[in-house]
């Protein structure tokens, strides 16, 4: 039985290539979505006066914690569990903070990698899943 050692390499490259994709493609798509809807923003919290002021689009707001009605967290079954990830894309997550005004904030894990503030657990809703694209809201 002959063997051609060129169509082997090609075999291999071919799926070397389709691993790459199926195994790095969430994770860019996740990361270019939390890069559009989050590009320039910046996060601040003081924790000697419980505020936090977020920047963005050359438009600022500050509120303190007391003004947050409730968050929603996205994360993935592992970063949720406090466990180590096994994908690429799981490490990403973003949260949205739903205020008292009735504004929403998107805050991506590109901005705060773990947005962990000292509120009330209740007031935390955590939505696990595998696939977490963010939704765009801006400062009024």
């Amino acid at each position: 039985m002959y063997i051609k050692t060129s169509d082997n390499i090609n075999v291999f490259i071919w799926i070397a290539v389709i691993m790459f994709i199926l195994s790095a493609g969430p994770a860019l798509i996740i990361h270019i979505n939390y890069y559009i809807i989050s590009r320039g923003d910046i996060f601040e919290y003081a924790s000697e006066t419980k505020e936090i002021t977020i920047y963005h689009k050359g438009k600022s707001m500050t509120f303190g914690l007391d003004d947050i009605d409730h968050f929603e967290r996205s994360m993935s079954y592992n970063l949720a569990a406090k466990r180590s990830s096994v994908l690429l894309w799981e490490m990403y997550n973003h949260s949205y903070v739903h205020l008292k005004t009735g504004q929403v904030l998107t805050i991506t894990s590109l901005v705060v990698p773990n947005l962990n503030l000292p509120i009330s657990e209740d007031k935390i809703v955590l939505k696990e899943n595998i696939f977490r694209l963010a939704r765009k809201y801006d400062i009024n």
